[in-house]
């Protein structure tokens, strides 16, 4: 039987291909390698490229190992691996995603244009075609506005614009950072509650549908330099939560044609009256701890479901929903070097812990600033009889977390650094007579 050729150091995708007996060979770009990424044994093979998002280094690579004809199909859960995946798919002639509806997944003005047009509600935005280089006169949809490269992941580089000073300010800054992308979305701040939809569609058809809340927007939680943390809604206590949004949903997916895939979806539910905004959708998995709370709340594997879509184009699954509350938070990072801090196993001790990772290894250096979904020491999974005890439990894990952390600050002095508790831990000196 041909492999699998998956995309990025995926491991819960990799792991659902070994219980499945489906042959895969991991491509890992030299970033992810030198990370140091848990990579599961029982792979067929591994193949590392210098860049897994550069369609020349993974087509030269897979030619080089011989595997021109030899590939079942190509799959990945990389945001900015998605497209590269569905060309190299066509050039080695075998399934893959296809490049036009992953375009309408990547570019968010394609995707909230389609959308619109299918009825669903979206803010209003306009795209300005380099940041750097703001045009005269500035015409935006209003303010405040969230400003975000069209093609971003992660909450990247998003922020709420107060006003035109603000956005010149955002211009300025990135030309001084050279900032990569150049081309963004400008749109109206939506206020409300901000809503992430995770779920199935398979073979054109919404098979499985989990709706969860923020504790806060991401782009807020990022701005204040909270833990971003979830909470997943249940279907029989939020009934009336899942009634609003699968209509929404399914409307929306249908328009960017999406038919055997996984996807993460964002809408902005307006306190007051309730209706529900479109804000973006990606094809592809959630990050943050969204495959585990959705496998401990409901029992479905996401990643397993998008392993079989890619082999096989079909799946089904039968939800099995605990009744607690389920969510997860992002433990808290502080500037500096990271000397200890409290285990996964000392975690899993504390409340309603049912599962927690650290994702950085002791000795890394953090800035203190996440700018992202993407940077944090780890996360947990929690669960509680309702959500009021639940966010009681986060609260907790975090005081807690935070008391168990030493870090070294940065740019402290030799003189500070002797100063600090940690410091009489060390023997600086000794021997075994006095001068």
């Amino acid at each position: 039987m041909k492999p699998l050729l998956w995309i990025g150091s995926d491991r819960h995708a990799l792991n659902a291909c070994i219980r499945n007996g489906i042959d895969v060979i991991l491509i890992q770009g030299a970033s992810g390698h030198d990370f140091g990424y848990d990579i599961p044994d029982g792979l067929r093979g591994r193949i590392l490229v210098d860049d897994q998002r550069n369609l020349e280094c993974l087509t030269a690579a897979v030619v080089r190992a011989g595997l021109a004809d030899g590939i079942r199909a190509v799959g990945t859960n990389d945001e900015r691996c998605l497209l590269v995946a569905g060309a190299l798919a066509r050039s080695l002639g075998c399934p893959g995603p296809d490049p036009m509806t992953v375009i309408r997944f990547r570019d968010k003005a394609i995707q909230k244009t389609a959308v619109a047009r299918a009825g669903v509600p979206v803010a209003d935005f306009t795209v300005v075609p380099d940041i750097r280089e703001l045009p005269e006169p500035l015409e935006v949809p209003g303010w405040p506005l969230v400003a975000k490269p069209i093609a971003g992941a992660g909450t990247s580089m998003t922020h709420v614009l107060p006003d035109a000073a603000a956005l010149r300010k955002l211009s300025a800054d990135c030309r001084a950072r050279k900032f990569g992308s150049r081309t963004f979305l400008l749109e109206k701040y939506v206020p409300g509650e901000e809503l992430q939809v995770d779920g199935v569609v398979s073979g054109g058809r919404l098979q499985f549908l989990c709706v969860g809340t923020y504790g806060q927007p991401c782009i807020e939680a990022i701005a204040d330099n909270v833990p971003v943390r979830m909470v997943k809604a249940d279907p029989t206590e939020d009934a009336d939560v899942y009634a609003a949004v699968t209509p929404v949903v399914t409307t929306a997916l249908a328009a960017l044609g999406l038919t055997d895939s996984v996807f993460h979806m964002e809408l902005f539910r307006d306190f007051t009256t309730g209706e529900l905004t479109f804000g973006e959708c990606a094809a592809r998995r959630g990050g943050g701890l969204i495959q585990e709370e959705i496998r401990f709340k409901f029992g479905i594997d996401l990643a397993e479901a998008a392993v079989l879509m890619s082999v096989d184009g079909a799946w089904e699954g039968r939800p099995q929903v605990r009744p607690d509350y389920v969510g997860s938070t992002f433990l808290p990072i502080h500037p500096g070097t990271l000397l200890r801090c409290p285990s996964a196993d000392e975690i899993m001790r504390q409340p309603g812990v049912a599962y927690a990772r650290l994702e950085v290894p002791l000795g890394f250096t953090m800035s203190g600033q996440a700018g992202d979904t993407v940077v944090k020491i780890g996360q947990a999974l929690l669960s509680a009889p309702t959500p009021k005890e639940l966010n009681e439990r986060m609260d907790a894990l975090l005081t807690w977390f935070d008391a168990g952390l030493e870090v070294v600050p940065p740019n402290l002095t030799g003189a500070e650094l002797r100063r600090l508790p940690f410091f009489a831990e060390f023997r600086a000196e000794a021997g075994s007579f006095a001068e």
